[in-house]
C-alpha cells in the first residue's frame, strides 16, 4: 500500500533547505565592550520590561546589560546577580 504524494508536498521537497546550507549568525549587539552579565537566581529564561518598555532577555539563566540604564535596572532587580569577570 503506497501513497501518492500530492502537488503541495512535492512543492515542499523542491524548496527545502540542503543540509550543507549555513545558517545565518545571531546579529551581535555593536557595543559588546560594554556588555555586562548578571545571573538569574530564578529563572533560566524570561524577557524582563524595563519602564521605558525597552527588554532585556534572560537566557541560559543570564542577562546581559549593553547601557547604563540596562545595568542599573540589573543591577537594582533583587533576582538578579552581576557575574565577575
Amino acid at each position: 500500500m503506497s501513497k501518492t504524494k500530492s502537488a503541495s508536498e512535492t512543492a515542499m521537497a523542491e524548496i527545502a533547505i540542503p543540509p550543507e546550507s549555513p545558517l545565518p549568525s545571531p546579529a551581535e549587539p555593536e557595543h559588546t565592550e560594554n556588555r555586562r552579565v548578571f545571573r538569574d537566581r530564578v529563572y533560566t529564561s524570561r524577557v524582563l520590561v524595563m519602564d521605558d518598555d525597552r527588554t532585556i532577555e534572560v537566557s541560559k539563566g543570564q542577562a546581559v546589560a549593553l547601557d547604563d540604564q540596562q545595568y542599573d535596572y540589573l543591577n537594582a532587580h533583587p533576582e538578579m546577580k552581576p557575574l565577575q569577570e
